[in-house]
């Protein structure tokens, strides 16, 4: 694929540098030179300075046919130009960046008819229903959905009491429709850095206790992982949410449909008082998330989970942590910067999602949607998790999963497979066929070579 992308930042320099690295190609506009300069010292893409006028760039980059434009600047209105230029000049996909959620939820008007723009993306929507997800889901540092639902991806870390340790995963009687993906754990010196190391699981591998463990199964199977590692389920009946940010307010509207009480702390009167008249049924305190003293006296301790999610990630880690200390089950923060990932184990943190990673995610979904059905990037892309077709020109097709030991890379798990509607756990005796659709585990560097297998 070719795919042009305007904005030089944090986000597009990221889906660039896993684009390159499967080997698409990238090309960057941006009117400011020194930051392409700095994007070209890191990745392997070409840039372009936009200093005449956007619609002749767009017009001279015709010449490579490319697939998509992802108009990711931090100006909307140049955004939404862009794309509508884009689709005149014949562009197939149009992704605008959008912080603006009225162009999304507009009942009059079709914004994106308007501007010809395919696919809006809209950080503050995507995050607070990433985070609503894992607060409705037990348990969970992870979640995700395939096969139209019928696969699902749950996330979790081994209790601290787990005393099947000496037992390979072959020998774990785990509930019927169900497998380890990916397993994360500190390894060594690796804790001296605060790093995790990434195992792609095979029958002789074991679980320990405090790895962070993902599985793939049936809705029943992974539903029912609780009570195999006899973890408690309790309901989330309150949520303490640390700023009021869109975020804030787009997570409260989610969590009040389901009956869930939910306080706001927000330390601007005025800001409080415009969440007072937006979310009459939301109680809204006004004082600093930071405050452990006023955390204490409104007995946040009680709630079932505090969310910080201001546009700070300083603040973030800090709230969550005052929030755990004083007895919260479970934190969860929105985290933009990775470097801060190294040390949110230390600070207690249950859970973070980075806005980068889950706008990235969306992004790389729809770009990949011709090849691929689904994919879920995780650990800033250390694995891939992907749902794909078998071609009738697929050199796996025919041929037991058994066998196919000598085509395949270590770092790579066949979990489930879609034959004419019915859903099995993939093992060793099934037989991929032309027009399943797939459910593979992988390192991101196979990319290339399992879409010329499949």
């Amino acid at each position: 694929m070719y795919i042009v992308i305007f904005g030089a930042n944090k986000l597009s320099t990221h889906i660039a540098s896993i684009l390159s690295q499967e080997s698409h190609g990238v090309f960057m506009v941006d009117p400011d030179q020194s930051m392409l300069d700095k994007v070209t010292s890191e990745l392997d893409i070409s840039t372009m300075l936009d200093s005449a006028g956007s619609w002749e760039i767009l017009d001279k980059l015709r010449e490579v046919k490319p697939d998509a434009i992802l108009a990711l600047s931090e100006n909307e209105e140049k955004n939404l130009t862009l794309c509508k230029i884009a689709k005149s000049l014949n562009y197939p996909t149009t992704i605008a960046l959008l912080h603006n959620e009225t162009y999304v939820h507009a009942s009059k008007l079709n914004f994106n008819e308007i501007f010809s723009v395919d696919h809006f993306i809209c950080p503050a929507l995507l995050v607070s229903q990433e985070i609503f997800k894992h607060i409705v889901t037990p348990r969970s540092s992870g979640a995700e959905n395939f096969a139209h639902g019928a696969i699902h991806m749950h996330t979790m870390k081994i209790p601290e009491n787990w005393d099947k340790q000496d037992t390979h995963i072959s020998g774990l009687n785990f509930p019927e429709g169900l497998m380890v993906g990916l397993i994360r754990r500190f390894s060594g010196e690796e804790k001296l850095n605060f790093d995790k190391k990434i195992i792609f699981p095979h029958g002789r591998d074991n679980l320990l206790p405090s790895d962070e463990v993902t599985f793939i199964g049936k809705p029943n199977a992974i539903n029912s992982l609780n009570d195999f590692f006899q973890i408690p389920f309790e309901p989330v009946n309150s949520v303490a949410l640390i700023g009021g940010s869109v975020m804030a307010v787009n997570l409260t509207k989610l969590l009040n449909k389901r009956g869930i009480k939910t306080t706001i702390i927000e330390k601007d009167p005025k800001k409080c008082e415009e969440l007072s008249n937006l979310l009459p049924n939301t109680t809204i305190l006004n004082e600093d998330g930071c405050n452990s003293k006023f955390m204490l006296m409104e007995q946040i301790g009680r709630m079932d989970v505090v969310v910080a999610c201001t546009y700070h990630d300083e603040i973030n880690i800090l709230a969550c942590s005052i929030g755990k200390n004083l007895g919260c089950e479970k934190s969860i923060a929105t985290i933009s910067e990775a470097s801060f990932s190294n040390i949110l184990e230390q600070v207690h943190l249950d859970y973070y999602i980075s806005p980068r990673e889950a706008m990235t995610n969306r992004i790389l979904s729809i770009l990949q949607k011709q090849k691929i059905i689904a994919v879920a990037s995780l650990y800033e892309n250390r694995a891939k998790i992907m749902e794909l077709k078998v071609s009738h020109a697929s050199s796996l097709s025919g041929i037991p999963i058994f066998e196919l030991g000598n085509y395949l890379p270590n770092d790579f798990l066949f979990a489930a497979i879609q034959n004419r509607g019915r859903i099995t756990i993939a093992d060793g005796n099934k037989v991929l066929c032309p027009g399943d659709t797939v459910i593979i585990v992988t390192h991101p560097k196979h990319y290339n070579a399992l879409q010329r297998l499949f």
